[in-house]
């Protein structure tokens, strides 16, 4: 079966032809396939949807700099990356594994959906620490304390995060997860779609980018978030240090 990839990147502040394909990225990544009773809308339109407009956003502000600095002076190139994702997580294996960019990749943002994009996208798992807390440079964050050790003790979910997380790079999985119900059924339509969430997902997208790429660290994260746009991390030892 032939998988399609669709690949763009930007390049970082600092790039040189030379290291180009040393330097490590970050890479956003959205699925262009359904599933087969559904249409196909939130999981995983308006995500493509979000991702094209931010490299769109991205790509015009560096090119209108006119030789002076970037509007968004990333310090890492950003990979964006359209593909297959229902049938067996193809895409981003092949992203990794058969792209000459893949081996760049160093972290990745998943966005993706579970429901109708009509309220705010949400933090539904991390890879640690260091993802958790990129996160949290988003304008508008939000998170579930268990979300993200429930999905992964019962793997309710299988999605690109897995294929990343389980290569060893920290990802994070920003999910619209309001209307499961809908979930991968012709219900999920237009109709059910928000512009305010669109909007939420892609102010979160260009408010973390800038900052993804510091220093990496693999510790776990345990993640809640409390009202008026405040995000709390911490590593899951402390559970155990606070029930001693």
């Amino acid at each position: 079966m032939n998988t399609p990839l669709l690949v763009a990147r930007v390049r970082s502040s600092d790039w040189n032809t030379t290291a180009l394909l040393d330097q490590c990225s970050v890479v956003v990544d959205a699925h262009l396939d359904s599933e087969f009773m559904a249409r196909g809308i939130s999981d995983d339109g308006v995500s493509v949807s979000v991702a094209v407009e931010t490299l769109r956003a991205i790509s015009k502000a560096n090119n209108n700099n006119n030789g002076g600095p970037s509007s968004y002076p990333f310090k890492a190139p950003v990979i964006f990356s359209f593909s297959c994702e229902e049938e067996g997580l193809q895409g981003a294996v092949m992203l990794l594994t058969k792209h000459p960019w893949g081996k760049t990749v160093c972290a990745a943002i998943n966005l993706e959906s579970a429901g109708p994009a009509s309220r705010a996208d949400t933090l539904l798992q991390a890879t640690g620490r260091y993802a958790a807390s990129m996160y949290g440079k988003a304008p508008i964050p939000a998170a579930y304390a268990l979300s993200s050790d429930i999905f992964q003790k019962f793997h309710l979910s299988y999605t690109h995060f897995n294929i990343y997380r389980d290569a060893g790079i920290p990802c994070i999985d920003d999910v619209f997860v309001y209307g499961g119900w809908w979930y991968h059924t012709p219900q999920d339509n237009l109709d059910r779609v928000k512009p305010g969430a669109l909007q939420n997902m892609g102010v979160n997208l260009m408010g973390i980018l800038p900052v993804i790429t510091s220093k990496l660290s693999r510790d776990k994260a345990v993640l809640n978030d409390i009202p008026a746009g405040w995000l709390t991390s911490f590593n899951s030892s402390s559970i155990l240090t606070f029930a001693e």
